[in-house]
């Protein structure tokens, strides 16, 4: 069987994004306690539901950027032939 090797550049590039959902995640919850006046309190609180939201933005734009990469494999292998 072989090895699944994963470079590190796709690594750190996963992690990146990865910290983007996160921050866009908190930016979205502290929006959320001002906009309904909840105590900021709920920034550690609500950091299940935080980490969940990260989580589940990473995945989309995951989902995202393999379509983007499929339809760019699709259009340049038509420009080739």
């Amino acid at each position: 069987m072989k090895d699944l090797v994963i470079p590190a550049r796709r690594i750190r590039c996963e992690l990146r994004w990865l910290a983007g959902s996160l921050a866009a995640a908190c930016v979205i919850n502290a929006y959320a306690i001002v906009r309904f006046s909840r105590p900021w309190s709920e920034l550690l609180t609500q950091a299940h539901r935080v980490l969940a939201l990260a989580l589940g933005l990473w995945l989309l734009s995951a989902v995202l950027r393999a379509g983007l990469a499929t339809v760019r494999s699709l259009v340049s292998r038509r420009r080739a032939s």
